[in-house]
């Protein structure tokens, strides 16, 4: 039943196709070639607007720009109890930048990721409502880190260790332009 009905259904449609081209074939001709243009038109446009254009970086092109813009950042006037946790960061991203480079100097790594996560969490508490979530969040990733460092210390990922350095520094770079670790 369900064959014959499809059957028939089909050839009314194929009845009706034969009736219209019989009517009007100008008309279904340039229809017909006017979607064939809108369809070639959309699929273009679609595979031209789905192209890369040249928006990934290379991890050392972003490791560049965040250590350029935590740099530029001035760290004169913040409170007294920011000074010390960002100046241990900042000297604990320097260590930590020198041992993605040179994997010898490699040895106090497990230390450094650690502090890096104790010092964010004491900046945390003084940084602005919006910062604190990512700074959190790199807090548990260095921890993480340090973890994962102390159990293998001969096979860590320096391309994981460069790109949270990076993550950090933007961090860092962001809340120093905004409320400069200000908040109690």
């Amino acid at each position: 039943m369900l064959s014959i009905s499809f059957f028939h259904s089909n050839l009314a449609a194929v009845s009706l196709l034969l009736v219209k081209l019989s009517e009007k074939p100008r008309q279904l001709l340039r229809t017909t070639c006017l979607g064939r243009v809108f369809a070639c038109g959309l699929l273009s446009f679609a595979l031209i607007a789905c192209e890369p254009r040249g928006e990934s970086r290379s991890l050392d092109e972003i490791f560049v720009t965040a250590k350029t813009k935590f740099a530029s950042q001035v760290v004169g006037d913040l409170p007294a109890a920011a000074e010390v946790p960002l100046k241990k960061v900042g000297e604990l991203l320097e260590r930590l930048e020198s041992s993605v480079h040179n994997p010898a100097s490699a040895e106090y790594l497990t230390r450094d990721c650690a502090s890096m996560g104790e010092n964010l969490d004491i900046l945390i508490k003084m940084s602005g409502y919006t910062s604190r979530p990512a700074l959190g969040a790199l807090s548990a990733s260095w921890s993480g880190l340090a973890h994962q460092v102390s159990e293998n210390k001969d096979n860590y990922e320096s391309n994981a260790v460069k790109l949270l350095l990076a993550r950090t520094m933007f961090s860092l770079a962001s809340e120093l332009e905004a409320v400069r670790f200000g908040l109690k």
